[in-house]
């Protein structure tokens, strides 16, 4: 069991500067005595220091092990975070927002239809994306900001599956159904598709152990 920083104190360090004391004292009138005494200090200090120094090299060992991991994984976070951009992407016309918002002359009841089923607009979605995207072009590539850096996208992809993805095609899907035509129906398809294939090559996490994101995390999209 580690021992904490004020029991390493009382239990190591003052004994050790008790015998340093002694040692002084005896040092003229007794120098083999004290260098005795000098030897049981540096033995005890060894001992003492010793637990931590193995912490300190086996940290150590694991910081540089993930930060190797890190700097092999980085590309290809930073292909995800370019590819999930697209399905926010206010100026592209094969999204699912362009989708609903393209819908012809129903497309106003099919927005208000699933804003009822917490449908939420493309831009709630653009400042977090930039907030990862400034993560990956500008951190250090390390383990720990591969971690934190995954947290936030592995919220942001939550977020859109669960708000944006799941309205239109699981809790609004009877209703959403007669309000689409067969084009946009086609065009919501191919833009699940992609969604479902970005999921499916999204394989990064399992490069850290205990990586958050995980494509077994998110249910299969069902069809329209």
């Amino acid at each position: 069991m580690q021992r904490r920083p004020f029991e390493w104190l009382t239990q190591s360090l003052v004994p050790i500067v008790g015998l340093l004391g002694a040692i002084t004292g005896l040092l003229k009138d007794q120098p083999r005595i004290a260098g005795l005494l000098g030897l049981v200090v540096l033995l005890s200090l060894a001992g003492s220091l010793m637990p931590l120094l193995k912490n300190l090299i086996r940290s150590w060992r694991k910081s540089r092990r993930e930060n190797r991991v890190a700097r092999t994984a980085w590309p290809e976070l930073d292909r995800l975070v370019e590819t999930f951009g697209k399905f926010i992407d206010q100026g592209r016309s094969d999204t699912i927002h362009s989708v609903i918002s393209q819908a012809g002359p129903q497309s106003a009841a099919l927005a208000q239809l699933v804003r009822q089923y917490d449908f939420i607009p493309a831009p709630v979605l653009y400042g977090p994306w930039q907030q990862v995207t400034h993560g990956v072009r500008d951190s250090v590539r390390s383990g720990a900001e591969l971690l934190r850096i995954l947290q936030l996208f592995t919220g942001l992809v939550w977020t859109y599956h669960s708000y944006v993805i799941q309205p239109l095609f699981s809790r609004a899907l009877a209703r959403v159904q007669e309000h689409l035509a067969p084009q946009q129906r086609q065009e919501a398809t191919m833009c699940r598709d992609k969604l479902t294939r970005f999921l499916d090559d999204a394989r990064i996490a399992s490069e850290l152990p205990g990586g958050p994101f995980g494509t077994q995390s998110f249910p299969r999209i069902p069809p329209l």
